[in-house]
């Protein structure tokens, strides 16, 4: 897991196949941002 700061973490599949966790004190944001930078929303993961 990559974590800079923060109890917290969004979990990330890449490609179907690489998963990620990346730290944040703010999970619900960051997965909103990378939804919005995606393309794709919550419901589509």
């Amino acid at each position: 897991m990559y974590n800079v700061w923060g109890l917290d973490a969004v979990a990330l599949t890449i490609d179907g196949a690489r998963d990620f966790r990346i730290g944040t004190d703010d999970p619900t944001g960051l997965a909103a941002a990378i939804d919005s930078s995606a393309g794709t929303s919550a419901s589509e993961r």
